[in-house]
């Protein structure tokens, strides 16, 4: 790693976890091997009804875009000067004023302990994870060497915060049984808590019924395809609930 690019990740990390502490907004993290990109993207919409929200842009999810996601800077490139005029911008966004109410972060993890760095930034208030596959297999040896990866993130959620995990993937249901944290699932699956049936499609989109704890069956559509997409839905459903129940603005 070049001396530019350690100085302004140690630079960037400081600044993140300043505008963290000062802003104190609702924190969610969304992780997984696929799929993050649909259900950062619907989860933002779903809470923008309610609140003001900051969407980490695409592929902004490792060590350096995570941070720069917070503070709402683009890259510097490869120059000192550019780097220092987006630091300077970060600081002040960090110290400023009012800001969203709530920041939405993507999580992606490639080698082993990737997690644990983007943890020291920050305690999720809401977990969303997707599904755990074999990509980047290669870097863990192992699915359960990948999977420590996400049973790390879950206990870092903060105590009165929520895991929302795929109830249709098998290795994602079993890393809560070893982490003591509040969680609720979504799905296809009939045992699903927040969960999609009767599906339809045509040239306008998707429809389906949503189920959900202690609301009534309500009718949805959205203009995408695929299960991907009712996946998303679902799982925004459950972060809106949480986030509208477990946390006031500021």
């Amino acid at each position: 790693m070049s001396f530019l690019k350690r100085s302004v990740q140690y630079c960037l990390f400081a600044i993140a976890k300043l505008s963290l502490a000062h802003h104190e907004p609702y924190v969610v993290v969304v992780s997984g091997s696929t799929n993050r990109q649909t259900v950062k993207e619907a989860i933002g919409k779903k809470l923008g009804e309610a609140f003001t929200v900051r969407v980490s842009p695409k592929n902004f999810n490792a060590e350096l875009g995570v941070p720069m996601s917070i503070v709402d800077i683009p890259s510097g490139g490869g120059s000192f000067l550019g780097w220092f005029s987006v630091l300077i911008r970060a600081l002040r966004y960090a110290i400023g004023g009012k800001r969203e109410d709530v920041c939405i972060a993507e999580f992606a993890v490639s080698r082993p302990r990737d997690m644990r760095y983007l943890l020291r930034l920050l305690r999720p208030d809401c977990v969303v994870l997707t599904d755990l596959t074999s990509e980047y297999l290669s870097a863990f040896g192992t699915l359960e060497t990948k999977a420590k990866e996400y049973e790390d993130l879950l206990m870092r959620i903060k105590a009165n915060g929520l895991a929302v995990l795929n109830q249709d993937d098998a290795r994602i249901c079993a890393l809560h049984a070893g982490v003591s944290v509040v969680k609720t699932t979504y799905g296809l699956a009939g045992d699903a808590l927040y969960r999609a049936n009767h599906i339809t499609s045509n040239e306008h989109g998707t429809s389906f019924y949503v189920h959900a704890p202690g609301l009534p069956v309500q009718h949805a559509h959205i203009i995408s395809f695929g299960k991907s997409a009712i996946y998303a839905y679902l799982a925004a459903e459950a972060v809106a609930t949480h986030a509208t129940t477990h946390w006031k603005k500021t």
